[in-house]
C-alpha cells in the first residue's frame, strides 16, 4: 500500500505528507495495469514490465482519462536506451494517447465525464514565460513532457493538465487517431512551413511515421 502511495504523490504532484491525509494507510483505492521503465536498458533485455498500480488522482487543472489506445513512438526506443532519458524512474512511457475522460481533477472544466480526448508529448506548460504566450508551449523551459517527466499512456489511465487534452473527431477510431497525436502533429507543422503549393514538388527525407501520413495529407489536400 506504501509503494501504491508514494506512486500516487509522484504522479499527482502531492507531497508525501499531503498523500497520507488525503489516503491514509489501509484506505483502498483504485489500481491500474501498466507497462513500467524501471532504468535505462537496452531493448533487448525486454525492459518493459507490466505491473499493478495505484490509479493515477487527477490534480488542479486536470483530468484522468481511461486509455483506449496508446501508439509506440520511435522516442520510447530512445528513452528506453538512455538517448532522451525520462526525468525519473520508474516511469510509464507512452504519448500518443486516445482515450475517455474519466473525472476531472479541481478546476477542470473543459471536459465532462465519458468525451473522447487525445494526449500528446506535450503534458503541461507553464502558460507564463513568453514561448508559452505566444502559442510556443513546445520551447516552454518548464514544460512537462508525456511519457518523460509524467507517467504516459502505456496504462489503462494517466493525468494530463485539460489544457493539454485535445477532442477526438468521431470520423477517427481510437487506434486511427493516436499516432497523429505524434507523428501527425509533426509532419502537418513541417508541411505547413514548407510553404508547399499545388503544382509543387515535394520531398520527403526520412520516410518514416510523419512522412507516410504527409504524404496522405499532400496527396488529399488542395489547401495546406
Amino acid at each position: 500500500m506504501r509503494q501504491y502511495r508514494d506512486y500516487l504523490a509522484r504522479s499527482a504532484g502531492m507531497t508525501r505528507r499531503q498523500s497520507e491525509v488525503l489516503l491514509p494507510e489501509g484506505k483502498r483505492i483504485g489500481t491500474m495495469k501498466a507497462m513500467v521503465l524501471k532504468g535505462v536498458s537496452s531493448v533487448e533485455e525486454k525492459p518493459l514490465r507490466l505491473m499493478d498500480l495505484a490509479r493515477p488522482v487527477p490534480g488542479q487543472g486536470q483530468i484522468l482519462v481511461k486509455v483506449s489506445a496508446c501508439g509506440i513512438c520511435h522516442t520510447e526506443l530512445d528513452e528506453i536506451e538512455g538517448r532522451v532519458a525520462p526525468s525519473r524512474f520508474p516511469m510509464i512511457l507512452g504519448h500518443e494517447i486516445v482515450g475517455r475522460v474519466e473525472s476531472p481533477g479541481p478546476g477542470a472544466r473543459r471536459f465532462k465525464r465519458g468525451d473522447r480526448v487525445g494526449i500528446a508529448w506535450i503534458n503541461w506548460a507553464c502558460g507564463r514565460c513568453s514561448f508559452c504566450l505566444k502559442g510556443e508551449e513546445n520551447l516552454c523551459d518548464s514544460a512537462r513532457w508525456t511519457g518523460k517527466d509524467a507517467d504516459g499512456g502505456y496504462a489503462e489511465y494517466t493525468v494530463v493538465s485539460e489544457d493539454f487534452a485535445y477532442p477526438i473527431p468521431e470520423r477517427f477510431t481510437d487506434v486511427k487517431a493516436a499516432p497523429l497525436l505524434c507523428a501527425g502533429v509533426i509532419g502537418y507543422r513541417a508541411l505547413r512551413l514548407s510553404g508547399m503549393e499545388d503544382g509543387k514538388v515535394l520531398g520527403l527525407y526520412g520516410f518514416g511515421a510523419s512522412a507516410h501520413i504527409v504524404i496522405q495529407v499532400a496527396k488529399q489536400s488542395t489547401r495546406i
